[in-house]
């Protein structure tokens, strides 16, 4: 009879612990039924991985290239001809969905805190998801693809940002970047909480708007906006209700790449006053 030692029961229980593990691993990728073709960098991208986070439903991320023109391939063209992310893809029925906000009131189903069932409610939050759209993100976006990402990315050519740069003048997106932060801290100062008046808890207004301010963050911290992200002076409501966001689960995770990346910015910017 051979005897054991102590280091064959150690590799015993590494074994074992590896076997469960990988168990784990593979319970949870049987789990998945929802791919996110994105980028963290993305805003629209955020949101809808968050309301996936927020809502407890295993997603998984496949990343894509915007530089590299991953978005214009035709494997992508067949999800979305519009060459933009996110698109949703739904494992279960094989449903496609594109449109960052259509796909986050898919998520939340029929009933979901952050899209409520009340229809006045549910129409308020509409009409700031729309908004976003329509005055915030054209601004801000513009102003953190035309001073950062373009500098980041190898060849932005690839990228719709360079069409927007020859049509779209600075002082537009400047413009609205000022005016629709003026509309976000008075309706702030309002509700004294959350977007929509009357809610207790934040709605998908409050994340879809929040990623289009959040994304700032890329801008110089000492300067103001529109080409700064320092907004305490003019827009104290809005600081305070980025404020209460951040402490919503999974902000660390879904905005890791973000928060390291404005890390990075602001280590190039001692060094170089390009961005």
């Amino acid at each position: 009879m051979i005897a054991r030692t102590r280091s064959d029961g150690t590799a015993l229980l590494r074994l074992s612990l590896y076997s469960i593990q990988r168990e784990r691993r593979q319970h949870i990728l049987i789990q998945i039924k929802m791919i996110v073709y994105g980028s963290y960098l993305s805003q629209p991208t955020r949101l809808v991985l968050w309301t996936c986070a927020l809502r407890n439903i295993p997603v998984e991320l496949k990343r894509v290239d915007a530089g590299a023109g991953e978005q214009r391939t035709p494997e992508f063209l067949k999800m979305n001809p519009n060459a933009v992310f996110p698109v949703l893809e739904d494992k279960s029925s094989g449903f496609i969905l594109y449109e960052s906000n259509a796909i986050a009131r898919y998520l939340c189903g029929e009933t979901s805190n952050l899209y409520p069932k009340d229809a006045k409610v549910r129409a308020l939050v509409d009409q700031w998801l729309e908004w976003k759209h329509g005055a915030l993100r054209q601004g801000c976006a513009g102003i953190v693809r035309r001073r950062v990402m373009k500098n980041l990315m190898k060849d932005y050519t690839k990228h719709s940002m360079a069409q927007v740069f020859v049509e779209v003048k600075e002082e537009r997106e400047a413009r609205q970047v000022l005016e629709a932060l003026q509309i976000l801290e008075d309706q702030l100062a309002k509700t004294k909480s959350y977007l929509v008046q009357g809610t207790s808890e934040p709605t998908l207004a409050d994340l879809a708007v929040f990623e289009e301010v959040e994304q700032l963050r890329m801008l110089p911290s000492t300067e103001g906006a529109p080409f700064g992200s320092k907004l305490d002076d003019k827009f104290p409501n809005v600081v305070s209700w980025q404020g209460r966001l951040r402490q919503l689960p999974k902000y660390d995770e879904i905005h890791k790449d973000l928060i390291m990346t404005v890390k990075k910015l602001e280590q190039m910017r001692q060094k170089s006053s390009k961005m």
